[in-house]
């Protein structure tokens, strides 16, 4: 798996907005993020919707073969 990073991590980037599977980042910090824009929202007046999708055991089904194929 290393070696697959190495060779493509010039291609792979992340949003600053996502929260998973970075180093030093954990669901503190997801937490007070969605609590700061929630409460700014409501205070503007505004409502504050959510859809939150629990996909954590998605990837440990997925072919990994096929995944590394449409990626390349």
């Amino acid at each position: 798996m290393a070696a697959i990073f190495e060779r493509f991590s010039n291609y792979l980037e992340t949003s600053d907005y996502q929260f998973g599977f970075k180093k030093h980042i954990g669901c503190r910090d997801t937490i007070y993020t969605v609590r700061q824009v929630t409460e700014r929202y409501i205070c503007n007046g505004s409502t504050a919707n959510m859809c939150m999708l629990d996909l954590s055991k998605e990837f440990d089904r997925t072919n990994h073969h096929n995944l590394f194929i449409k990626l390349m």
